[in-house]
């Protein structure tokens, strides 16, 4: 059984669609205990009479457009605030998700929850490569830069992450660089790729941007402003392949409509944010996942049960080992 606290507050298609999310989740799991914080006179009719979710109230909300820093100090009846503080005072509680502003969730973490020992806390993304592969992307935008030692944290994380959702035993590591080669990459680069040789990961080498899909590995580790890069490099790249197949139904026949109906299913299965859960702020002592800002209620559905199988899969235990 999993607790988790959803902030209903901060996604693009509004409260509704996350509170729809929620309603999907605990329809399918009837173990799950969801806490939704958000303006209670809003949720509480669209939750009404279903015992497993609470509601706790929070009026304001911390957007993009906010200094994180400042506004989680000014708005303390923000939600990522409400539910930070709740997630910080209750042991029973497993994690929290959100749709909200990044910042205000990585600020406010790092002020109000604890660091795991030996951690550097960064943004981790599940991602499907060749032949349905998952492996992680680990770190993708909490850290602009970040010196080796940093990189070693990160590649410990994400192991620890394979393995508890994936249930893969000792994890292939790759160090995102310009070429598989040893000496390649920059000073930080090359250090890092000597620090992951002296741990006991499997420690696989280098890995170019061109192969991050190959299927080569299980977590490639990088500092989060080329992860960041890789991401959204890949979501924009998915993006315009699927327009341009979409567009090409229009010029072959209805043999080529159907072989085509299947490779765009087939992509979007496999690039389609709103399947792939949120990226997961790791570091911490509890479960942390960030949805995408536009994410719909098949998105935070999917999210919530991202993180029940991290907690079922007890990842901050196996991070505290690992680190």
């Amino acid at each position: 059984m999993a607790k988790i606290i959803v902030d209903t507050m901060g996604a693009d298609l509004g409260l509704a669609e996350v509170v729809k999310g929620c309603l999907e989740a605990t329809s399918l799991d009837n173990t799950l205990e969801l806490i939704l914080v958000g303006p209670e006179e809003e949720i509480a009719p669209l939750v009404a009479g279903i015992k497993k979710i609470q509601v706790i109230d929070a009026k304001e909300v911390i957007t993009n457009l906010d200094n994180p820093m400042v506004a989680i100090r000014e708005k303390q009846n923000a939600s990522i605030v409400v539910a930070l503080e709740l997630l910080r005072s209750d042991e029973s509680i497993d994690g929290l998700v959100t749709a909200g502003a990044t910042g205000a969730l990585i600020c406010g973490s790092i002020l109000k929850l604890k660091k795991l020992p030996g951690a550097k806390p960064a943004l981790l993304a599940s991602l499907i490569g060749k032949d349905f592969k998952p492996f992680c992307l680990v770190d993708c935008g909490a850290n602009i830069d970040s010196p080796a030692s940093f990189l070693v944290s990160f590649a410990k994380m994400g192991v620890s992450y394979m393995e508890a959702c994936f249930g893969i035993k000792n994890p292939k590591v790759a160090l995102l660089s310009n070429g598989a080669e040893s000496t390649k990459g920059d000073a930080r680069t090359k250090e890092a790729h000597q620090l992951l040789k002296e741990t006991n990961l499997y420690f696989i080498g280098n890995v170019e941007a061109s192969h991050v899909l190959d299927g080569l590995c299980d977590c490639v580790v990088c500092d989060g402003f080329s992860g960041n890069m890789i991401l959204k490099n890949t979501e924009g790249t998915a993006k315009f392949i699927l327009a341009s197949l979409i567009q090409k139904k229009n010029e072959v026949n209805e043999d080529g409509k159907k072989l085509l109906d299947e490779v765009i299913k087939d992509l979007t299965k496999q690039f389609d944010y709103n399947g792939l859960g949120g990226a997961v702020l790791v570091g911490f002592d509890k479960i942390l996942i960030k949805g995408h800002g536009a994410s719909n209620h098949t998105s935070i559905k999917n999210i919530i049960f991202q993180a029940v199988k991290m907690a079922n899969g007890d990842i901050i235990h196996k991070m505290e080992q690992n680190l």
